[in-house]
């Protein structure tokens, strides 16, 4: 119960911390204070990466500290927790941390813990920093993501984000009789490159989530930029999606606009094997500790799974407490005793893949 309590308190205590992501450093500071007390000195980085490593690490756990902006109050209220990233993914790092401080020393020493706080940004530098020196001992990743406690995370889609770009000239609005509008035109072709890219990969995630354009109410905007977010399923390559975007926008091209395309993030999607070891690791655990039926998710979504998996080679699941499509709502909550029951998972798959490498 005194254990129970301190894994509440200590989840409690960090989602008060408000870390959008660039923000993160007081998060960051509580987690190594936590951390010192028990014994565990951490480092971070320049990148805000927070890291241990044991002796000879086999098992990399990997969680962020970072949220989407925009504040929540933290409640508790009939066994419910609710508060800014209480699901994605204050709840899940803090379940992975209380599991880690169970393990008795000898199975610690096998443990890589990273936590990266700008997972919510396109650029995730602070992972890409992180692959470039993890041992090459590690032999399995644990990436701590919402999977309702009972699920197993095990594809992720790749993500391809671009700008559209369109620039003409600015005009008195009574011509628009005669001219185009760069804004109708930057969503006309916005909407020509979704349906190519639908009829290509099918039913996909795909939209705009940021538009600029215009300055004047009377006037006819000289330029509009549409922010285009795209998830790429596991069988597809983010090369020729890009190139199909390319093409559709050659395509498109008018004389009274100047259309350019500009790529920023790019993340291939990935998939581990459903019978690994480590995913079967997994199911045993849940269905020990949570008396329940596990099961495979397969999201539309992209994290650092991806990075890990394509980079390192290994098998990599995410796991962790909390209802993922509540994930970057106002509506942030979780059960705390499927948070409590998803550090007694963790605990458990960590002991177990250390000694089948034993």
């Amino acid at each position: 119960m005194i254990q129970d309590n301190f894994e509440l308190e200590f989840l409690i205590s960090l989602l008060k911390i408000y870390s959008p992501s660039g923000s993160a450093g007081d998060a960051l500071n509580f987690l190594t204070e936590v951390l010192g007390r028990a014994g565990v000195e951490v480092n971070i980085d320049d990148y805000g990466v927070l890291t241990w490593a044991g002796e000879n690490p086999i098992v990399l756990l990997c969680g962020h500290v970072d949220t989407v902006p925009g504040r929540l109050p933290v409640i508790l209220r009939n066994g419910i927790l609710s508060g800014r990233g209480v699901v994605d993914a204050k709840g899940p790092l803090a379940a992975m941390i209380c599991a880690f401080l169970r393990l008795p020393e000898d199975v610690r020493n096998s443990v890589y813990l990273a936590v990266v706080s700008d997972e919510e940004t396109p650029e995730g530098s602070g992972t890409e920093a992180l692959l470039k020196r993890l041992p090459g001992s590690i032999r399995y990743g644990i990436v701590g993501e919402p999977s309702r406690g009972r699920g197993v995370t095990v594809s992720y889609h790749g993500r391809l984000s671009f700008w559209l770009k369109v620039r003409g000239k600015a005009m008195h609005a009574s011509a628009s009789i005669a001219r185009s509008n760069a804004i109708e035109f930057c969503f006309q072709l916005y909407s020509s490159i979704k349906n190519r890219l639908l009829q290509s990969l099918g039913k996909i995630p795909i939209c705009p989530t940021v538009v600029h354009g215009g300055d004047n109410f009377s006037s006819l905007p000289e330029s509009c930029r549409l922010y285009v977010d795209l998830r790429v399923p596991p069988s597809f390559s983010l090369l020729e999606i890009k190139q199909v975007i390319l093409d559709e926008a050659d395509r498109f091209r008018d004389r009274d606009f100047k259309i350019d395309v500009v790529f920023n993030s790019f993340v291939e999607p990935f998939s581990v094997n459903p019978d690994s070891i480590l995913v079967r690791t997994f199911l045993e655990s849940i269905r020990k500790v949570m008396k329940v039926e596990p099961i495979l998710i397969n999201k539309l979504g992209t994290s650092d799974f991806n990075l890990i998996g394509r980079k390192l080679g290994i098998p990599v699941v995410a796991y962790g407490p909390g209802n993922p499509r509540l994930s970057h709502t106002n509506i942030e909550r979780l059960l705390v005793s499927e948070y409590l029951s998803s550090i007694d998972v963790l605990e458990r798959v960590v002991k177990s893949l250390v000694r089948c490498v034993e």
